[in-house]
């Protein structure tokens, strides 16, 4: 995620676009940027994209203000495990 956030990898725009809350054609903000899910955790900003394929699933959880990254794969495929961590 480093190369992602911190490094040459993507444009300054690209990633001011990635995490830009997106909107409804009704004006109406919603949690998600391009591809991610964004979440305010206690004070923390969470920046995470998470899947699951049969008997896998996993999610990528990006703390930006911490410079902290979550990465949880299981071999399961239940969304309830992963609920917390995507949320």
């Amino acid at each position: 995620n480093q190369a992602i956030y911190e490094g040459p990898l993507l444009s300054n725009r690209s990633k001011s676009i990635m995490v830009t809350p997106g909107k409804l054609s009704d004006g109406s903000a919603i949690p998600y940027g391009m591809g991610v899910r964004l979440a305010v955790s206690g004070k923390r900003l969470r920046i995470a994209h998470g899947g699951l394929i049969v008997g896998f699933s996993g999610v990528l959880a990006h703390y930006p203000a911490e410079r902290l990254d979550i990465a949880i794969l299981t071999n399961t495929q239940e969304r309830k495990f992963l609920s917390g961590a995507n949320a």
